[in-house]
């Protein structure tokens, strides 16, 4: 829908059986990205359309895209986007990205992170492309809390705010 208001219009589709699992906006605002999986999380896809003309096309399609649904499209044309590793058990997670060129075709993937028993839970990145805060999990989850120090803008000593064995996941 317009800023200003208006009619609705439907920019994502699913047909049975698929789960979208993120979604981002291009940084011109004419194409939407989407991560979507189907046959029970056993296929998961990377999609780009065009809201002019609805044209779809795949950037990606691997298993690994099962993951989480973390999805960031970055200020210099770059998809972000994680891939489950090892096992698959989805505990294991790297950020990758893709670059779609103006053709909507895209290279291989660039993984960018590895690591090793995190999962990627969040990822927020500034509108210049230039930094990004990326939200790492560890299972069992723990919350951690720290101050942000104003003069050098450095976290202080984290604390752990709960202490339990669920999976306790901050949301603000």
């Amino acid at each position: 829908m317009p800023a200003e208001g208006g009619k609705p219009e439907r920019r994502i589709a699913l047909t049975e059986g698929e789960t979208l699992l993120g979604f981002d906006w291009s940084p011109d605002g004419k194409s939407l990205a989407d991560v979507r999986v189907s046959g029970g999380y056993s296929s998961g896809t990377l999609e780009v359309r065009n809201l002019q003309d609805g044209e779809v096309r795949t950037l990606f399609s691997d298993p690994s895209l099962m993951g989480n649904g973390v999805l960031s499209w970055l200020s210099d044309g770059r998809v972000l986007f994680t891939l489950i590793k090892g096992n698959g058990n989805g505990n294991e997670n790297d950020l990758w990205t893709i670059s779609p060129d103006s053709s909507g075709t895209a290279g291989k993937p660039i993984r960018i992170t590895n690591t090793t028993g995190l999962l990627v839970g969040n990822t927020s990145v500034s509108r210049d492309g230039k930094r990004m805060a990326v939200m790492l999990m560890r299972f069992p989850l723990s919350i951690f809390v720290a101050n942000l120090d104003a003069k050098t803008h450095e976290l202080e000593q984290p604390r752990r705010l709960t202490n339990d064995s669920w999976r306790n996941i901050p949301v603000a």
